[in-house]
């Protein structure tokens, strides 16, 4: 048996709508837990193994238009949180800084300022993605959405409502 050491793959968790929302927003630590036992469900072996060998099927007939294993009606939501690696302070250039930073520019020249984690190009099968940077040298949380127009307007409404709201952890 061939092994990839390291290999990521997409997980798909299928969490039930209700779960989530049934008159009122649930905590998001239940949000996290449903998510860590679909992680856990999804990723024994055996069930790695058959979403590969889909995975493989399918490529094998389309290069360009990726698998999808949910129901036709479902609600794709792609959430990658860079938070928690640190992103920001993780790479140094500061060794090949020749010139000083400019006034508020933040806490070190050198580390990144932004990093663009997907395609510009807007497709069907990149829709209703959240990336979550982590923060800058400023304390700033930097974020990336790619969503469809109607779906702006409400989150915009909810990010505006975090004003009053208890600071961040990330």
């Amino acid at each position: 048996m061939d092994f990839v050491g390291g290999c990521g793959s997409d997980k798909l968790e299928v969490i039930p709508k209700g779960a989530l929302f049934n008159g009122q927003f649930q905590p998001l630590a239940r949000t996290a837990l449903l998510v860590r036992e679909s992680v856990a469900a999804l990723t024994k072996a055996p069930q790695v193994h058959a979403q590969l060998h889909l995975l493989r099927e399918s490529y094998a007939k389309d290069k360009e238009n990726p698998p999808v294993f949910a129901a036709q009606d479902a609600f794709i939501l792609v959430v990658s949180n860079f938070s928690k690696m640190g992103f920001f302070d993780s790479i140094d250039f500061s060794p090949a800084v020749i010139a000083p930073a400019t006034v508020g520019h933040g806490k070190s020249p050198g580390k990144l300022a932004w990093h663009q984690w997907t395609s510009l190009e807007h497709n069907t099968h990149i829709r209703n993605m959240f990336q979550v940077g982590g923060k800058d040298g400023q304390g700033n949380t930097w974020m990336m959405a790619i969503l469809p127009p109607e779906t702006w307007a409400v989150v915009e409404g909810h990010l505006a409502g975090l004003a009053d709201a208890r600071p961040s952890k990330l």
